[in-house]
């Protein structure tokens, strides 16, 4: 993801990776599903400059300026679940 990201306008001295499946599963490593699911990516984002005027690249090859940031999760807020998303057209 590192290396994506960086080729894709973000400054690689603003990333770093850690591998942690093994020694953070979450779920039991006994089943080839628990596996699976312990194969994932992770974002944590520790600070965000909402002053910036960064740039990013676009799949077409362009320039633009990043967009804004977004507002605060509220408390309590949880990411839809799967089952409830509808499929791509």
């Amino acid at each position: 993801m590192v290396k994506w990201l960086s080729e894709h306008g973000v400054d690689k001295s603003r990333l770093s990776a850690e591998g942690i499946g093994k020694d953070r599963p979450i779920a039991p490593n006994t089943t080839d599903a628990g596996r699976a699911v312990n194969r994932r990516v992770e974002f944590h984002i520790e600070q965000q400059d909402t002053t910036s005027k960064e740039l990013v690249t676009t799949p077409a090859g362009g320039t633009v300026a990043a967009p804004p940031a977004t507002k605060p999760v509220p408390p309590g807020a949880a990411p839809t679940p799967k089952s409830q998303i509808p499929p791509k057209p």
